[in-house]
């Protein structure tokens, strides 16, 4: 849990801000019967203004970061306890579970945001970068096992390229930039952002920018590609011989490490997968018809 003590800070002006009560306005603010935040953390920005890092309940996971704001906005403009100088100038969203982030992290993530580096405080607060070099080894680690997938495929169902490389996405969960855990921007993906379930009648897109235990892509990326491309009954075949050559199913396996540390958590990217080839190889081995919709698993 956050350790929730706070202390007041100053403005350059002289005024002071009150942040524990800032903070308990903005944990209890309600839209439409629903609580819009978690928890808030406050803190003064290098140019003399104020940030709030928050964390919004499941109700609004998905609310953009322009709607959360504005919400935060006109609660705290009402409310009788917080002074005109105390309403943040920014609102940022947390990008993991915020029962996890220790508060050195917040310190971490507001300074990637506000720090020199950043002539304009004011724009792509939530694009930019957090100091966080997990990121920069699941984009390595990402590159090096679709490059151990792709000549492991070529050298047991050489041309099959086509299917091949369609496998090899769906294996390592490659949509758009994405890979794995993480999304092109480096956000971490469901189910280790917030351990949602996966739902075969969500839509695609939804479905799509995830990478669970099991390789639902073998059916998303199908529908995605709708007419054109492999189906997935085509994978079958460097499926089937990936699976029987156990030099190539063993390397592939060490290619990542079980997990990957990111901001004081272990997130699961070997061992996820791990699960998902041996998921795919058993439906491949049973003879299992891969070609099925994935609404079928629903029941």
């Amino acid at each position: 849990m956050l350790d929730k003590t706070t202390f007041p800070f100053q403005l350059p002006g002289g005024e002071w801000v009150a942040t524990g009560r800032v903070e308990r306005a903005m944990e209890a603010i309600d839209v439409g019967g629903a609580r819009l935040l978690e928890l808030a953390w406050l803190a003064p920005t290098p140019t003399g203004r104020i940030a709030a890092v928050v964390w919004p309940t499941n109700q609004f996971a998905e609310a953009p970061a322009a709607e959360v704001e504005r919400h935060v906005r006109r609660a705290l403009r009402g409310h009788p306890r917080v002074r005109s100088w105390e309403i943040p100038s920014f609102v940022l969203l947390g990008d993991e579970p915020w029962e996890y982030r220790p508060r050195a992290k917040v310190r971490a993530m507001l300074s990637s945001h506000f720090g020199p580096a950043l002539a304009d405080p004011a724009s792509g607060l939530r694009g930019a970068a957090l100091p966080n070099p997990a990121l920069r080894r699941h984009a390595a680690l990402s590159s090096l096992l679709r490059s151990e997938l792709a000549a492991a495929l070529e050298r047991v169902a050489p041309g099959t390229a086509a299917a091949s490389a369609a496998l090899a996405a769906a294996l390592a969960g490659c949509v758009d930039g994405a890979c794995l855990l993480r999304n092109a921007d480096g956000s971490l993906r469901e189910p280790e952002l917030r351990h949602n379930p996966y739902d075969p009648r969500a839509p695609l897109a939804s479905r799509l920018g995830r990478c669970d235990d099991e390789p639902w892509h073998l059916w998303d990326l199908a529908e995605k590609r709708g007419g054109s491309g492999p189906s997935p009954a085509a994978l079958l075949r460097p499926l089937k011989g990936l699976c029987a050559d156990a030099h190539a199913l063993e390397r592939l396996r060490g290619v990542l490490p079980p997990v990957l540390p990111s901001l004081g958590i272990l997130h699961k990217l070997g061992v996820r997968f791990r699960l998902r080839l041996h998921c795919a190889c058993a439906l491949a081995n049973q003879g299992a018809p891969v070609a099925f919709r994935a609404e079928a698993t629903s029941a």
